[in-house]
């Protein structure tokens, strides 16, 4: 932990920046803009660009999905109240539906009547 400190230190400067996206002029401050930065490190990484934006709500909507609470995930996220998670609230309604229908088709799996059988009769020979 202490070499990655020292890492970090050196990196951005004298001072270690509490913003993921420092303004490497003067760490404490924010990057004004992360949208170059973030799509240089897209490349670099060989991913297909997406907003970063997208970022948040996967987390919240993880978050959600994992059972903390709503007041817990908007604090995480940035607000003061649970008011903004509505917006998530579609991706976690479909969580949701998708499993129920994966525990209605493992019933139906379970629970569909063995295809009744008639057995042939036997060849009976007469002499």
């Amino acid at each position: 932990m202490q070499v990655r400190t020292s890492l970090l230190a050196e990196m951005a400067g004298a001072e270690i920046s509490p913003f993921v996206f420092p303004n490497f002029k003067n760490p404490s401050h924010p990057m004004k803009d992360v949208r170059h930065g973030w799509k240089k490190a897209l490349e670099d990484a060989g991913l297909p660009y997406f907003w970063l934006y997208n970022l948040r709500h996967s987390y919240a909507s993880r978050l959600s999905a994992a059972g903390v609470p709503d007041l817990f995930v908007a604090q995480l996220i940035g607000h003061s109240g649970p008011s903004i998670l509505q917006k998530y609230s579609r991706a976690m309604d479909e969580y949701r539906r998708d499993a129920v229908r994966r525990l209605e088709n493992r019933r139906a799996q379970c629970t569909q009547p063995e295809p009744h059988v008639i057995p042939e009769p036997h060849a009976t020979s007469i002499n």
